[in-house]
């Protein structure tokens, strides 16, 4: 992830950079950059656009580029100097990671898609440089120079090597037995990549090593962000690491999860450091600055519990796909792990006239809805027949 923050009153003025309402403020599609200073404070620099949701970034290795990855299937690099951003890579499908490669031969961006592609592409171009077939959809990777880890749906892991040019070095049987979710190379005392720290949806981290002198020994996994700790006698919680970032200088390992949490460990000592208070949401994404003094973490929505909690959102989706200019959203504002009919959020509806029966279509799956905010032209008796609905099922 890049470096983000925010300021008192940040994007609530007209003056604003990044705009003034919740969509700019909140909008999946944009790039920005920000100025983070020694003394915490953050200044918005500029931003720039996707067609669709931005799911990587990542930076040249002399700061001056951005390069950005999204669900409309291209990549760009973003020039900061001339803030202007160039589409540079295509797949045929959302591209999931984009890294930079500086080698002393060459340099290129490599881009993994659900494609089951990995591309490699010199900016100068519109085609790549090369392309690798992956076994399945690209989930995470990582890059140090001359190591590349990928790892893809269905558990696959495959390290490559990069000197001269990109090849497969050898496929590893996952250590983890769910899916894998973030990947991060970590150095050894020579300041060279020497294995990788694999995160997965079952709460579980792996340290693996490429080339360990006893690899029983050498290469272990841990439990982390679940609900009580490592202590399994009582009934867990478990939740999803959602990133994993080495600390440039000192080695130790930052893992931040769908619990609302981050902690610091000592891989080396096999020891927990530090963790954090939990969040009232999950944390998304982390990272270090380039000499290890800023530690920063995304928190949002993650969607880790879509598939118990949260079939009204597909409820909305569906009507607004059907292209009635219909647009609807909605927030969990309880823990993720209520029950289905505990829910309360708010439904907002950016259109008007919008047909009354989806709104009882999302009061049937969610069995209550909470109108903390209704941003249309409804008829008077609608409101009123629905906040009595309400008021009666909770």
């Amino acid at each position: 992830m890049s470096l983000f923050g925010t300021t008192s009153g940040f994007g609530t003025s007209g003056t604003s950079m990044f705009g003034s309402t919740t969509t700019d403020n909140h909008n999946p599609m944009k790039v920005r950059c920000w100025e983070v200073q020694d003394s915490g404070q953050t200044i918005p620099k500029a931003q720039q656009m996707h067609t669709g949701p931005v799911l990587d970034v990542c930076w040249s290795d002399d700061g001056s580029k951005v390069f950005t990855a999204s669900c409309d299937k291209t990549a760009k690099m973003w020039d900061l100097n001339s803030n202007q951003a160039i589409q540079i890579a295509q797949h045929d499908a959302p591209v999931k990671t984009i890294h930079w490669i500086k080698a002393p031969n060459y340099s290129c961006v490599m881009t993994g898609s659900w494609d089951k592609t990995l591309k490699f592409w010199d900016t100068r171009s519109s085609n790549p440089m090369m392309v690798l077939q992956l076994p399945e959809r690209c989930y995470c990777a990582d890059v140090i120079y001359p190591m590349a880890v990928v790892a893809t749906a269905e558990r696959g892991l495959i390290v490559y090597q990069l000197e001269n040019q990109p090849s497969e070095f050898r496929r590893i049987e996952s250590p983890l037995k769910h899916q894998h979710r973030c990947v991060a190379i970590f150095k050894d005392k020579q300041n060279k990549p020497t294995g990788f720290a694999l995160g997965s949806i079952e709460g579980r981290v792996a340290i693996h090593y490429i080339n360990p002198p006893n690899p029983a020994k050498d290469n272990f996994t841990f439990k982390c962000h679940r609900s009580n700790g490592t202590n399994t006698s009582a009934p867990q919680d478990i939740y999803a690491v959602n990133g994993i970032a080495f600390h440039p200088v000192h080695g130790t390992l930052a893992t931040v999860g769908s619990d609302g949490r981050f902690s610091f460990w000592d891989k080396d000592a096999r020891t927990k450091l530090k963790t954090s208070e939990q969040l009232d949401q999950p944390i998304a994404a982390c990272g270090f600055n380039h000499n290890g003094n800023i530690f920063a973490y995304a928190s949002s929505y993650d969607w880790s519990k879509e598939g118990g909690t949260d079939r009204a959102s597909s409820v909305m989706a569906k009507h607004a796909a059907r292209g009635r200019g219909q647009t609807a959203a909605w927030r969990v504002c309880c823990p993720p792990a209520a029950r289905l009919r505990d829910v309360c959020g708010f439904v907002s509806l950016a259109t008007c006239p919008v047909p009354c029966a989806l709104l009882w279509e999302v009061a049937e799956v969610t069995g209550c809805v909470l109108l903390i905010s209704v941003r249309a032209r409804l008829l008077p008796t609608c409101t009123e027949s629905l906040a009595r609905s309400a008021h009666g099922s909770r």
